[in-house]
């Protein structure tokens, strides 16, 4: 008994690894799609975590923090540029 793949053809090799790449590659793009939009928001809660944390640390009231996760959820690019390097500056 022969192999599979010993009895076909160049040509039948050639497309049975074309159509093999090509589900491949569109199964690889769907996962991307699915698994990069998630792990962004994975992303987005730990750090919304962190800066609660650091927030507490620094000893803000619950309303001051609810107002500076708000103001950087409105805005997120900004937030994240104005944010100033020393939590202490915020609450003074």
């Amino acid at each position: 008994m022969e192999p599979t793949l010993a009895k076909l053809s160049g040509a039948q090799i050639i497309a049975l690894v074309a159509i093999g790449g090509t589900l491949l590659l569109f199964g690889s793009i769907i996962l991307s799609s699915i698994i990069v939009p998630q792990w962004r928001r994975v992303r987005q809660v730990e750090a919304e975590a962190k800066l609660k944390h650091e927030l507490l640390a620094a000893g803000m009231s619950a309303a001051d923090i609810v107002e500076v996760v708000r103001a950087s959820a409105a805005n997120p690019a900004s937030a994240l540029r104005s944010r100033p390097r020393d939590i202490h500056s915020v609450t003074n």
